[in-house]
């Protein structure tokens, strides 16, 4: 999840922003924002132009992902489990249509909220991983199959033992009956 995403000039001034602050519990929100922002600002100076880069701090639990071309400096917070590259991706297709259109911020921020949807090689990662889930599950149901038939192997060699004793037990019998 995307919980900040704001672009820069090199002036460092606020172009556009959006945010999911109403996501964290009531009392931390305001924390947390001031504590982002003071981040951002003190990392964006830093910042060559042409640069991408992915920052965590000790203080938050989340990415701080900075991305600076021709004179606009892109920032996205994440969670941790966001991928760098579609970060990456959303800046290179935000940045040529924000100059144009500053209002479009907000439909990346809608857009990439979930990153399997933009990005294909998450989903198809996704699904292989389900797939993987779903062999390891088959195997290991073929396993306990095979276990179950081994048992029924023993069991069923068990039976035809008895039945040949009992047959041979019973023809010696009948041969008994037939004398008398």
């Amino acid at each position: 999840m995307i919980l900040y995403l704001a672009i820069y000039n090199k002036d460092f001034e606020l172009l556009s922003s959006a945010d999911k602050f109403d996501k964290l519990f009531f009392f931390k929100r305001q924390y947390r924002k001031e504590c982002i922002t003071f981040i951002i600002k003190v990392l964006i100076k830093n910042i060559a132009d042409g640069a991408f880069e992915t920052i965590k701090d000790e203080g938050i639990d989340y990415l701080c992902h900075i991305f600076s071309h021709s004179n606009l400096i892109g920032v996205a917070v994440t969670d941790m489990e966001y991928p760098q590259t579609t970060v990456y991706q959303m800046f290179l297709n935000l940045f040529p249509k924000f100059v144009s259109d500053r209002n479009i911020l907000n439909k990346y921020f809608n857009q990439y909220q979930d990153y399997q949807e933009v990005d294909k090689i998450a989903k198809i990662q996704n699904n292989l991983n389900e797939t993987k889930i779903e062999i390891i599950k088959t195997v290991d149901k073929i396993l306990e199959r095979g276990e179950k038939l081994e048992i029924l192997m023993e069991k069923t060699q068990e039976i035809s033992l008895g039945a040949k004793e009992f047959y041979k037990k019973s023809k010696k019998l009948n041969n008994c009956c037939w004398i008398i």
